[in-house]
């Protein structure tokens, strides 16, 4: 918006200048002679004005719109590092490295609790959409940047907008990681087996 501000300017700033540059000849008979006159003008016409005035009126409709689109593209791309940064700790979690889980509700913790201490300090992840930085196994009560669970059937996205859900799979162990958009979308899951 800024560059176009900036232009806009050179291009009043050129009209004026042709009207400086312009010279009104001015012919009058002096004693068997002509003269010339250079006449300077100060400022912009009003017509100049309204038509600037009317293009950036025009720009900013056209602009404004788009920038709810863009916030919102923007933060639906931080879900995804989320989970791509999720994704990626799980990933050194499989095979022999595995988080072993005992019984479903301990298991999770152990997840939750595993991510809690990678995701920690600088490295601490953020739901976009809210800002909060909890990762829990429990039941929320806001949409936390992390959630872990055992199974995502009751789960209702609407509620979890910018989380990334982490399933955790008790019989095959493996890890399906997935975003929740800002319209309570689910975004591409990932398994991690």
């Amino acid at each position: 918006m800024h560059n176009i501000v900036k232009i806009l300017l050179n291009i009043l700033e050129f009209v004026r200048f042709c009207d400086i540059i312009r010279l009104e000849i001015v012919l009058t008979i002096k004693r068997g002679g002509c003269s010339m006159k250079k006449s300077a003008k100060k400022g912009f016409t009003l017509i100049e004005l309204m038509i600037v005035l009317a293009i950036i009126a025009i720009l900013a409709m056209v602009l404004i719109p788009k920038a709810g689109i863009f916030k919102s593209q923007s933060k639906n791309a931080g879900v995804m590092t989320n989970a791509n940064m999720v994704r990626a700790y799980l990933e050194n979690k499989t095979g022999d490295n595995f988080i072993v889980k005992d019984a479903t509700d301990a298991g999770v913790k152990n997840v939750a609790d595993g991510l809690n201490a990678a995701f920690k300090g600088s490295e601490q992840i953020k739901n976009p959409i809210n800002n909060d930085t909890t990762i829990t196994s429990t039941a929320p009560t806001a949409a936390p940047a992390v959630y872990v669970v055992a199974s995502d059937a009751a789960l209702t996205f609407t509620s979890l907008e910018g989380t990334v859900i982490v399933v955790y799979g008790e019989t095959d162990k493996s890890y399906t990681v997935y975003g929740v958009d800002s319209d309570g979308n689910k975004l591409s899951s990932v398994v991690i087996k």
